[in-house]
């Protein structure tokens, strides 16, 4: 019997972009179990049943990130926080140098700066469609409060993951598992599709 013939896109050296896609959706998955099993092994028994419904919902999810639209907001949202960490970057250096502000405070300037540029760009360019461009604080929060909660991922993960292989590895790993929840809260949770005109 013959498979089902699919579309494929192809990448510039010839490797199927789905294949690729695949492959990352697979490892990202692996980082999350992975830190749930060491997570919960060290808790009682009972959250096993936790760890099987955490299972369960990233195997639900992988098939929306495998989407190709999805992949481009997948990009999009990437280029914008390449961006924005050069904006911090930038802001950080001209309240520190130039305004002679204290670390704290510059350092809280230049995330604050970061994360409005990021979701106004975000609501404007990845996720336009779904917020018809339209800047609302009650989302600006949410969003502000994903970046926290993804700081908070990250440094769990690092944590965990550096006693099992290297720091810079274990870095790399809190990177992904950080990018991993911003992206997913701003695509399921904060940018969600606007009702049509008809709806009440």
């Amino acid at each position: 019997m013959l498979a089902p013939q699919t579309s494929v896109i192809a990448t510039p050296r010839g490797v199927p972009m789905n294949a690729l896609i695949n492959l990352l959706c697979r490892d990202m998955r692996t980082v999350f179990l992975f830190v749930i099993v060491t997570k919960l092994s060290r808790s009682s028994g009972r959250n096993i049943t936790n760890m099987v419904r955490m299972r369960k919902l990233l195997d639900q999810i992988l098939p929306v990130w495998q989407s190709r639209a999805l992949v481009i907001k997948l990009l999009s949202f990437a280029s914008i926080g390449v961006m924005n960490t050069v904006i911090d970057v930038l802001v950080f250096t001209a309240a520190y140098k130039l305004l002679a502000l204290p670390l704290i405070a510059s350092n809280v300037m230049s995330w604050f700066v970061a994360v409005s540029a990021s979701y106004a760009m975000n609501s404007k360019v990845t996720f336009g469609r779904e917020t018809g461009g339209i800047l609302r604080i009650k989302d600006f929060v949410r969003f502000a409060g994903s970046g926290i909660l993804a700081v908070i991922v990250a440094t769990t993960t690092l944590v965990i993951v550096s006693h099992y292989t290297n720091i810079f590895a274990a870095k790399f790993l809190s990177m992904i598992a950080s990018f991993t929840v911003n992206f997913s809260m701003a695509h399921f949770v904060i940018f969600r599709p606007l009702p049509a005109p008809n709806e009440t």
